[in-house]
């Protein structure tokens, strides 16, 4: 009798260890953007910190982990890896409209008060060559859209950097469109703007102002 029952206890202990290697294997399969979601959902904060930065370790090109481990760490009080994990999002090609405001909120934390100040019109302040390069990372939609809330004076610097052809149909497409509403414009400006930053901390184009110096 007491060797069943060491039998049963011994097949109980291998079936509880098949089926913790079950899980793991299938936590191992998942998303780790997903998994980080429940843990923050359970209030494990500490759990989905650590899954998001293994999961940004083992691909560095996950947009979506590096912007989820920005979000959860700007809710951390933590800005300056906020902004890291952020950028380094908007690097991989994160393109949802929730990164430039938590961007925003960052810079504020860190009084990052001058890389607010960069707004569309600014652009005036930037070399053709760096506007040419610009349009070059810009879609044809995102322009024409952000063109339409622009002064005369920034669209005529972006015209007159495109070649004659481009910069008729440019026109036409801003012609042809009608009303459109101000937060889409808004949010076309803002992605440019992004790309603009973008570019000037990789030392593509220089976002400086007229007459040299900082913004104050």
């Amino acid at each position: 009798m007491r060797k069943i029952l060491i039998a049963l206890l011994v097949l109980l202990v291998l079936a509880g260890g098949a089926g913790a290697g079950w899980w793991g294997y299938r936590h191992f399969l998942r998303d780790p953007v997903e998994v980080a979601r429940e843990q923050i959902a359970k209030g494990d904060i500490r759990a989905a910190q650590l899954e998001l930065r293994n999961a940004v370790l083992k691909n560095p090109s996950n947009a979506t982990a590096h912007f989820e481990l920005g979000k959860l760490q700007l809710r951390m009080g933590d800005a300056v890896a906020a902004e890291k994990e952020l950028k380094a999002a908007r690097a991989a090609g994160y393109k949802e409209p929730g990164l430039v405001p938590l961007l925003a909120r960052s810079y504020l934390v860190q009084q990052k008060i001058k890389d607010l100040l960069f707004v569309f019109d600014n652009l005036l302040n930037v070399d053709d060559r760096g506007i040419q390069t610009l349009l070059r990372e810009v879609g044809s939609d995102a322009l024409a859209l952000a063109l339409r809330g622009a002064e005369p004076e920034v669209q005529d610097k972006i015209l007159k950097n495109m070649s004659k052809r481009a910069a008729e149909i440019l026109k036409d497409d801003m012609e042809a469109r009608g009303p459109v509403k101000l937060a889409e414009v808004e949010a076309a400006q803002k992605e440019i703007i992004a790309i603009a930053q973008r570019l000037a901390e990789e030392g593509t184009i220089s976002l400086g102002a007229k007459g040299g110096g900082d913004f104050v």
